[in-house]
């Protein structure tokens, strides 16, 4: 049985240069189901998010892969993959697009105060639509795109008939035991290594 498998959900997107740009989701099977096929997983997740990802991503990023990983619990080490091949481009066009490094954070958390029930995710590469008009590192958090794309974060994937809770997992397996009900989109762009940037021009 899959009870207290965790998982890991990656979203890889490459740039003309080539440089990967990776999104990490988590998700616990609470149920009593048998242990759901990863490589299933990730195509389910495709479907769950992809539409979301492309709305929010410049015509000079592409969609790459998939991947799904149990990374904690009785079936850990399964993974699967969906390649994206020709990758598929985003949708926003005519916009000047920040510099690789810089992103943009989405804040997820259980509602607890613990710090592994708190946890950011890195949106880039960013296009110019998401700066708040008339200032240099601000965030447009009121961006329907980018708020429909964080609600992804706290949203269940059903895999097969099988329910998986949005969770914080880290790569090593550990979870705090409780599920993700609160996101929330960074007002200050960031650097990918998490410094904040106070002045972009």
């Amino acid at each position: 049985m899959a009870n207290g498998d965790l998982f890991r959900a990656t979203v890889i997107n490459v740039d003309l240069s080539g440089t990967a740009f990776v999104m990490d989701f988590g998700y616990v099977d609470q149920t009593s189901s048998a242990h759901v096929d990863c490589g299933t997983a990730a195509g389910n997740f495709e479907t769950l998010i992809q539409a979301a990802m492309l709305a929010i991503l410049p015509d000079r990023v592409a969609v790459v892969r998939y991947r799904f990983a149990c990374v904690g619990g009785p079936n850990v080490g399964d993974v699967g993959f969906v390649e994206v091949a020709p990758g598929t481009t985003g949708l926003i066009s005519g916009v000047d697009t920040f510099p690789g490094e810089i992103c943009i954070s989405m804040k997820r958390n259980t509602g607890h105060v613990e710090r592994t029930d708190r946890g950011r995710v890195f949106f880039g590469p960013v296009a110019e639509t998401f700066r708040l008009a008339g200032t240099t590192d601000t965030v447009d958090t009121a961006n329907t795109d980018l708020i429909t794309f964080s609600n992804l974060l706290k949203s269940n994937l059903t895999v097969a008939g099988t329910t998986l809770k949005p969770a914080i997992v880290s790569s090593a397996g550990g979870y705090s035991g409780n599920l993700v009900i609160n996101t929330s989109i960074g007002r200050i762009f960031t650097h990918r290594r998490s410094r904040r940037i106070r002045e972009l021009v």
